[in-house]
């Protein structure tokens, strides 16, 4: 069954998902909402792209994070420019940064998914201490091409084991 938040996200972009259901958008006269059969299509391929959706973890503008069922976090997103820092840092394994497993592009929109490392901890306190470790991340991000106009408190978390790692790379330019 697909969660509900998941089918609102899969019905508000609906049209550009169709190409992915290896349907063109516009071959058929599409209603303003997909028929029942089109939903399990659309999130079956999720399922084989990315795993199961378990829970959601936040939603924002530009889309979704939700917990797979391995543990790692799949992003829905529309934000093009988050998704190119995405994709630039995938593989990569920089201290303070989240670490990406995937980035794929569905269909020839501007819609995207990236399926990242579940980063758990607490929000770090505004105090010059965050600042001074979230420079740092900025300036390992800048030597990869990534420069991120983010850098704030509420898109890193506190590890168990007192480092900081950045989680969301929304206003990257990569």
């Amino acid at each position: 069954m697909i969660p509900e938040p998941l089918k609102r996200w899969l019905n508000d972009n609906y049209r550009e998902l169709a190409d992915l259901a290896g349907e063109r958008a516009g071959t058929r006269r599409y209603g303003t909402q997909p028929r029942p059969e089109e939903y399990d299509r659309l999130y079956s391929m999720i399922l084989r792209w990315a795993g199961k959706p378990t829970r959601l973890l936040g939603e924002g503008e530009m889309g979704q994070a939700w917990l797979l069922d391995d543990g790692r976090v799949l992003k829905l997103t529309t934000d093009i420019t988050e998704a190119s820092a995405a994709n630039r840092l995938k593989g990569l394994d920089l201290p303070g940064v989240v670490q990406i497993y995937d980035v794929i592009r569905f269909g020839n929109h501007e819609m995207f998914g990236i399926v990242q490392e579940h980063v758990v901890g607490s929000h770090p306190p505004n105090d010059a201490a965050t600042k001074v470790a979230l420079a740092e991340i900025q300036q390992r991000l800048e030597a990869h091409g990534i420069h991120w106009a983010d850098a704030r408190p509420a898109n890193a978390k506190l590890m168990p084991d007192g480092t900081l790692k950045v989680f969301d790379l929304g206003a990257s330019r990569g």
